[in-house]
């Protein structure tokens, strides 16, 4: 049986790096290439990422992914749907998680049908 997703942290990475290295395992492994271009494209439209590429656009929204997941920091329209959606996931996988857990180097999940 593989695995669906395997995010590892290293060494001196904080715990709060899960989130965001969870936001590229969901926006590459989860979204379709569809939903990926409709948020790139939502995003544009406000001003401080009009102009940047889409992967400039992935790594900002994971750090905006970090500041929703750590402080509630709300977004709009389809980014905080998008956003919420990876919230619920990552409670389900990781319902049972405690914060002395949140400090181990590596988090797998391996069921590959989880229902919602």
């Amino acid at each position: 049986q593989g695995f669906v997703a395997k995010i590892k942290l290293y060494g001196d990475a904080l715990p709060i790096t899960l989130y965001h290295e969870a936001w590229h395992a969901f926006s590459q492994l989860v979204l379709t290439i569809d939903e990926k271009t409709k948020l790139y494209d939502e995003i544009r439209t406000y001003d401080k990422w009009a102009n940047k590429e889409y992967i400039e656009i992935e790594e900002d929204l994971a750090e905006e992914f970090i500041d929703y997941a750590v402080n509630g920091t709300k977004q709009k329209g389809f980014i905080q749907k998008v956003f919420d959606k990876i919230k619920k996931l990552l409670n389900f996988f990781f319902k049972n998680t405690t914060p002395k857990d949140a400090s181990i180097s590596q988090y797998t999940y391996q069921d590959p049908a989880p229902s919602f």
